[in-house]
């Protein structure tokens, strides 16, 4: 990977600083509702010795086939918990946000210090989207894969041929593989449109590069068919797109600006269309259409924000750099010109004295500077990842614990009725209880989960579905419509309410 950017002590410096930098933000308290599943999943592997691929988690859908798309990544984030507790998985959603920034940075141009800024607000644009689940391997591999492209469409290098390898891992990690096959996809589709609409050829592709990019996205495509579960790899990446019960789960819904964690995504656009429309550069139809698209999609959906900064920042960080290289080279003609009639200034002057050239010193400093900021890394993972406070503060403040507890001491009889958004805790919590719903969106499927948002919100006929489940012990939000319903009945009964959750039990006759 030789870049113009590393070249000196101090780029290679900065480098390594904004991985770090990258990494502490990446670095948090692994909370993630989904994450909780994965984990029951990828133990479930390790149990079974083979793929997890029928429901144990729920009993409405027990013994039911289930497109584990992410088994692979299931088993190395159980894999990390097993060896290193909640270490374990704050530490791998470090690495790979920073994997994926370090590849973003060699997409770019310019000095080492516009990457390094660029990188860190493309940190923050992301930063929600970091969280100890498959998808952190979709984006750091849509990064790699971002790289390959541009490096071949640049005539560097061309490692083309390793894509419909790294596709088999892909598919076998997350179906979000659909996204290195859009970048392939967009770049033939690019290529063709300089050629034959705009016949423009400019550093463009030969055709038997573009045919060769084409055989490549073909065997990909087809790579993706090796795992588990086959042709089905390939549906479920479609069917949970198409879902209409997307609007009710957060992460398929539009970006809200309101929030404060929208903003620099918002920043991020509005300065790509101030560098797009002051850059002299026409966007050759690769860049165009990969703007285009995964900024579209990155509006229809909050979770394609990652995509977006992985595919999209790259081009507003080549452009942002030509723009401002322009500005330079007519401010330095505009003191050249002034300098000749005024002699330099005192800081001028200090600045040519005080150049200190890459010692043996300085090389320990840096050394000295990583190695602090790394502990410094390393003491915050340590901190937001310790079990401790991981048991006793950030889980109480964001799930039902104290309830949990009181169904485990209480042996209540009867299936579980629970939260959509809480079923992946309780499948890891409390596994003795299969729940009734998870965030398993492509197994429940769409009628399942607007029928359970129809009982919850006191639209269904909740009393034929306890007779039909069997259902015995009821969790869900207080302010839900059911919850009154609940409580108006003489046939259940109060145990307690925990962080906006009530616990019914239903009386025996």
């Amino acid at each position: 990977m030789n870049d113009t950017a590393l070249l000196k002590p101090f780029d290679r410096l900065l480098f390594v600083v904004t991985l770090i930098l990258v990494f502490a933000m990446a670095a948090r308290a692994p909370v993630d509702s989904d994450m909780w599943w994965a984990l029951r999943a990828g133990k479930e592997t390790v149990d079974l010795g083979a793929p997890y691929i029928t429901d144990t988690l729920s009993y409405t859908f027990a013994g039911s086939y289930w497109n584990s798309h992410s088994w692979l990544f299931d088993l190395l984030l159980y894999g990390c918990y097993a060896v290193f507790q909640y270490y374990g998985l704050a530490l791998l959603t470090g690495l790979l946000a920073a994997g994926a920034m370090g590849l973003l940075w060699f997409q770019l141009r310019g000095p080492a210090m516009y990457r390094a800024l660029l990188l860190v607000f493309a940190g923050v644009v992301a930063a929600p989207l970091w969280t100890p689940r498959p998808q952190m391997m979709s984006l750091l591999l849509l990064s790699f894969t971002s790289w390959v492209l541009l490096s071949f469409k640049r005539q560097q290098r061309d490692w083309l041929l390793c894509l419909p390898p790294l596709m088999i891992l892909w598919a076998n990690l997350h179906a979000g593989y659909t996204l290195g096959l859009m970048a392939i996809g967009l770049l033939i589709a690019g290529e063709l449109l300089d050629r034959l609409l705009i016949h423009n050829t400019e550093n463009g592709l030969s055709w038997f590069q573009i045919r060769k990019l084409i055989l490549v996205g073909i065997a990909c495509g087809l790579a993706a068919l090796l795992t588990p579960h086959g042709f089905g790899t390939w549906r479920v990446a479609f069917v949970t797109l198409g879902m209409q019960a997307n609007h009710l789960i957060s992460e398929w819904t539009s970006p809200d600006f309101h929030q404060a964690a929208m903003i620099p995504y918002l920043a991020s656009v509005l300065l790509l269309l101030f560098t797009l429309g002051f850059s002299k550069k026409r966007l050759p139809g690769w860049e165009l259409l990969t703007v285009v698209w995964f900024t579209y999609f990155a509006f229809t959906s909050r979770r394609q924000i990652g995509p977006y900064v992985y595919t999209v920042m790259p081009v507003l960080g080549r452009y942002g750099w030509d723009m401002l290289a322009d500005w330079g080279d007519r401010m330095k003609a505009w003191h050249t010109e002034r300098a000749k009639t005024r002699p330099p200034s005192a800081l001028q002057a200090w600045l040519k004295r005080n150049t200190m050239p890459d010692t043996q010193e300085n090389k320990t400093i840096n050394l000295a500077l990583v190695l602090l900021l790394a502990l410094v890394a390393a003491g915050k993972l340590v901190y937001v990842a310790n079990p401790v406070f991981m048991e006793h503060v950030y889980l109480p403040s964001l799930y039902p614990v104290q309830a949990v507890q009181w169904i485990r001491e209480g042996e209540f009889k009867g299936n579980l009725f629970n939260e959509y958004g809480q079923g992946g805790y309780l499948s890891w919590f409390l596994p003795e209880y299969p729940v009734y719903i998870d965030a398993r969106a492509d197994l429940f499927g769409d009628a399942f989960i607007l029928n359970w948002v129809d009982l919850v919100n006191g639209a269904g006929n909740w009393e034929e579905t306890v007779e039909t489940w069997e259902i015995g012990v009821v969790l869900i939000a207080k302010e839900r419509k059911l919850a009154q319903e609940l409580h108006n009945s003489s046939m259940w009964e109060l145990i307690g309410e925990d962080l906006g959750n009530v616990l019914y039990i239903k009386i025996e006759e």
